[in-house]
């Protein structure tokens, strides 16, 4: 969720989805910019790079918003190595 200035940015969840790697692999997911500070989860990916499509979608209890005004909110995905061809991250919020 991009910083804009004046507003308030609030996340609202996350989707993680994925191709399959060479070796299963278990990584983190982090959200960064958050009242509160960094939260992180772990996703994990199957062996075989065309099998399955792992998902994580998380939807927060209630909307958490930004540490600040004009601050950006974050969810990246670390690297989930060989035979990974594809990894999607996703986020909802809003703006205040």
């Amino acid at each position: 969720l991009p910083a804009v200035a004046g507003r308030l940015n609030n996340i609202t969840g996350f989707s993680v989805t994925s191709t399959g790697s060479t070796a299963a692999a278990a990584v983190v997911v982090t959200v960064t910019g958050l009242s509160g500070g960094t939260i992180t989860f772990t996703y994990n990916t199957v062996a075989g790079a065309t099998l399955g499509n792992p998902q994580l979608n998380y939807t927060f209890p209630h909307p958490v918003p930004a540490s600040a005004i004009n601050t950006a909110i974050t969810v990246s995905c670390a690297t989930l190595g060989a035979g990974n061809t594809n990894t999607v991250t996703n986020v909802f919020g809003y703006l205040e």
